[in-house]
C-alpha cells in the first residue's frame, strides 16, 4: 500500500532584510557620569586652557619649561581643579548635561566659555602656523615669533568675541541652537 505525505502548505517567503527601529526615548539614559569619565575629561579643558596665551605657549615651544610656564600651568591646574569638582566644565559634570541633542536647554555660561577658548585656540593657531609657513616658503625667512606676537589676540579676541555673542557652534544661548 503506497501511502504518500500530503505537501505542505506553502509558506510565503520571510522578509529578512528587516530592519529593527529603537526609539532615542526607550533608551535607558545613565543619570551620573561614572569618576573615570568625570576625569578623563579634565586633561582636555587643562590643555585649553594652559595653550590659551598664545605668544607665552609659543615660548614654550621655542625655548622650553620654565618658571613662567610653570606658574601658569599650577593657575591652570588650580582653576580646572576646582572647576571640575564644582561640575563646571564639560563633561565633568555630575551627570549628563546634554542627554540628546534635540533637546532646547539653556547652554550655562561655563559651556560657552569653555567651547570659546577651545574654538579660538583651534582656529588661531591654526591661521597663524599655516601663515608662518606661507610666510617661510616665500621669504625664505622664519617670522612666526612676529606673526604670534602681532597677530595672537587680534584673532583670538575677534573669535572671543564671536563666542561671547554666541555665534560659534556649542557656544550659542541653548544647546538646540
Amino acid at each position: 500500500m503506497d501511502v504518500t505525505k500530503p505537501a505542505p502548505p506553502r509558506v510565503p517567503p520571510v522578509d529578512t532584510h528587516a530592519v529593527r527601529i529603537e526609539l532615542d526615548t526607550d533608551r535607558k539614559i545613565r543619570a551620573r557620569n561614572k569618576v573615570y569619565y568625570r576625569f578623563n575629561h579634565w586633561p582636555i579643558w587643562i590643555f585649553v586652557f594652559f595653550i590659551a596665551p598664545g605668544p607665552l605657549t609659543f615660548d614654550l615651544f621655542e625655548r622650553g619649561f620654565d618658571s613662567r610656564m610653570a606658574l601658569w600651568l599650577g593657575v591652570v591646574l588650580l582653576g580646572t581643579g576646582i572647576a571640575g569638582l564644582r561640575g563646571r566644565l564639560p563633561g565633568v559634570e555630575p551627570r549628563p548635561y546634554i542627554i540628546r541633542f534635540t533637546e532646547d536647554r539653556p547652554n550655562p555660561l561655563y559651556r560657552r566659555v569653555c567651547y570659546t577658548f577651545a574654538w579660538s585656540e583651534v582656529i588661531t593657531f591654526a591661521v597663524l602656523n599655516i601663515t608662518g609657513l606661507v610666510v617661510a616658503i616665500i621669504t625664505g625667512q622664519w617670522y612666526l615669533k612676529q606673526i604670534y606676537r602681532v597677530a595672537y589676540f587680534p584673532i583670538a579676541g575677534t573669535i572671543w568675541l564671536l563666542g561671547a555673542f554666541g555665534q560659534l557652534p556649542r557656544v550659542k544661548p541653548s544647546t538646540k541652537g
